[in-house]
């Protein structure tokens, strides 16, 4: 019975320094706009500087300070607007740092639509520390298949996802190529 207790009571102890593990690498795994923009008990001062719009989601660079400790970001912040009057706005933060690895995302999926149509089904995903995802697919439900492009801001809401077209996704990189430059200057 003493064994037996002992096992039960290691099994507890080692499931809840794996909680702790998880939760830990979780927090260090955010965006450090995200966190910092989150953060309680103290004076942000917040800067946008516009980019473009691609459909209803509005690129802005963001300038990010928190005053009391000085603590800088910069980075983008992409707001899809809601379609519905009861609806929530949906943001998602791509940090300085992200963005480089982005437009790096572009020049892959550019490569990889440049030669043409997969004969397997094939997806690219590009995940940022806030969950932004953007990514590229083969469209096989029609007679002609063909490359389709998506973003979603939070993968935990049915309203913060777009599908654009290719002239969309052009739009779109050549904003984020755009604000990648200026971000340089700030």
């Amino acid at each position: 019975m003493k064994c037996i207790l002992t096992f039960i009571l290691i099994i507890l102890i080692n499931i809840q320094l794996n909680a702790q593990d998880s939760n830990s690498q979780n927090a260090g795994d955010l965006s450090n706009l995200y966190t910092i923009s989150n953060k309680t008990g103290t004076l942000l001062n917040k800067v946008f500087y516009p980019v473009g719009k691609v459909g209803n989601v509005e690129i802005k660079i963001l300038v990010l300070t928190d005053i009391p400790s000085g603590i800088k970001e910069i980075g983008l912040n992409l707001v899809k607007r809601s379609q519905v009057a009861s609806g929530r706005d949906q943001f998602g933060y791509i940090d300085r740092d992200e963005v480089v690895e982005l437009i790096n995302s572009f020049k892959i999926i550019d490569d990889a639509v440049s030669l043409g149509l997969p004969v397997q089904y094939t997806e690219f995903i590009h995940r940022t520390r806030s969950n932004f995802t953007f990514g590229s697919y083969v469209y096989s439900a029609t007679k002609n298949p063909e490359w389709r492009y998506f973003l979603e801001l939070n993968p935990n809401s049915e309203d913060a996802s777009m599908l654009m077209s290719p002239t969309q996704y052009s739009l779109f990189s050549g904003y984020i190529i755009e604000a990648h430059q200026k971000i340089q200057e700030l």
